[in-house]
């Protein structure tokens, strides 16, 4: 079953849920959304949530980023 995606969101919109994001900033793919900061770059989703990599926060606050659609009902 393929993802689905959003579209990406600018910088100045923050996610409204926390969670693993795809974001366009350099040194990685992912990261995890706290509710108020960025954390560390991943290269896959699960490692974004890894406790060493999202504890970390990303110098990068400002950032593209989008998410993962609701699934069809």
């Amino acid at each position: 079953m393929e993802k689905t995606m959003t579209e990406w969101y600018p910088p100045h919109v923050k996610p409204v849920r926390v969670g693993v994001y795809m974001t366009n900033a350099l040194g990685g793919r992912f990261q995890y959304w706290n509710g108020e900061r960025w954390g560390g770059y991943a290269s896959y989703e699960r490692a974004a949530v890894d406790p060493q990599t999202a504890r970390l926060e990303s110098r990068f606050q400002c950032v593209e980023w989008r998410g993962l659609t609701a699934p069809a009902t």
